[in-house]
């Protein structure tokens, strides 16, 4: 069995390079790798010259979802393997993804998880980091969704990512399968390295733009119908569900009376303690202590995010119906 890899790049240039270094230095030698350069401004299509891969340039930005269908067209083994050009497979990454297909007949598709270690030292990015690795390994070994930084697919079973979906749109394609009766595998063995560096401003656009995205597929997918079977909204689980419900209350508490913020300060650490325990075992007191403060923030956002998605979505479906 043979992989085809496919890597969709914008503005690539300070990550292509250890990416492809990564995957031309894998133990499992039998793939092709396809870069797809979504029209970018720097020197990422000269990077990808520098290896053997089929190189798509695109004269017009499409987005990363288009990207990789166009790369997902050209591919031409049994496997499609999809890695984004900010991330760093391990040399067994490739053989690990081939023997889980061959082992488990029953899969479509395969997700892995990030990696404990991340070479961006800076705060945001070390909690993004920790907070992904944690609630992926919150999941169940079988979901209905995929993490794009590292995804596989037989290529029978490929659908093609939605370009209307800017951002979720790996979320919203593996709903689609599983949805479909497709089984989506989630193999916590298999860690790939982020190279992602995340600011305090880019890390909350990016915990908003998500949970938009997300809202406008709860809404078209029905999710909520067996939300209460499930206990989570794809990696989304219950704790964190009910979180973003209690952190406006937190600081409306404490405008009405202390001791009802206290106690909303108490449920909010309480939702979160395994998590915030998971911190202080990687990462020390005092980074835990920060988390409190910044997964408050975190849940106002992504709370917001949430409605301002619903109203969107539904003030979208009005215009459409009288359009």
């Amino acid at each position: 069995m043979r992989c085809s890899v496919v890597v969709a790049a914008y503005n690539a240039h300070k990550t292509l390079e250890k990416c492809l270094n990564a995957i031309f230095g894998s133990s499992f030698k039998d793939f092709e790798v396809i870069v797809v350069d979504d029209a970018s401004h720097d020197a990422t299509a000269q990077i990808a010259k520098k290896y053997p891969v089929t190189l798509i340039s695109l004269k017009a930005n499409v987005g990363a979802a288009s990207a990789r269908n166009l790369g997902a067209q050209e591919a031409k083994y049994d496997i499609l393997v999809f890695i984004d050009s900010d991330v760093v497979i391990l040399k067994e990454t490739l053989k690990k993804i081939v023997m889980t297909f061959e082992s488990h007949e029953d899969i479509a598709a395969c997700v892995g998880v990030l990696s404990e270690m991340s070479p961006q030292k800076n705060f945001f990015s070390q909690y993004k980091n920790l907070y992904m690795r944690f609630v992926l390994n919150c999941c169940p070994d079988r979901i209905d969704f995929i993490y794009g930084s590292c995804f596989s697919i037989r290529k029978k079973f490929y659908e093609p990512y939605c370009p209307t979906y800017r951002f979720g749109e790996d979320t919203e394609l593996g709903s689609r399968l599983s949805d479909k009766g497709l089984t989506i595998l989630l193999d916590k063995s298999l860690e790939v390295i982020h190279l992602k560096s995340y600011t305090f401003f880019s890390f909350l656009r990016n915990d908003f733009n998500i949970p938009f995205a997300w809202s406008r597929l709860f809404i078209e997918q029905k999710k909520w119908k067996g939300l209460l079977e499930r206990k989570r909204v794809f990696h989304a689980r219950k704790n964190q569900l009910l979180s973003i419900i209690v952190s406006p209350f937190l600081i409306l508490g404490f405008f009405h009376h202390p001791l009802v913020g206290v106690f909303f300060f108490i449920v909010f650490i309480t939702l979160n303690l395994d998590f915030l325990i998971y911190l202080n075992k990687k990462r020390g007191f005092w980074f835990s202590l920060v988390s409190i403060l910044v997964g408050w923030i975190d849940a106002l956002v992504m709370g917001f995010a949430i409605l301002s998605g619903m109203v969107s979505f539904f003030f979208a479906t009005i215009i459409r119906r009288h359009t």
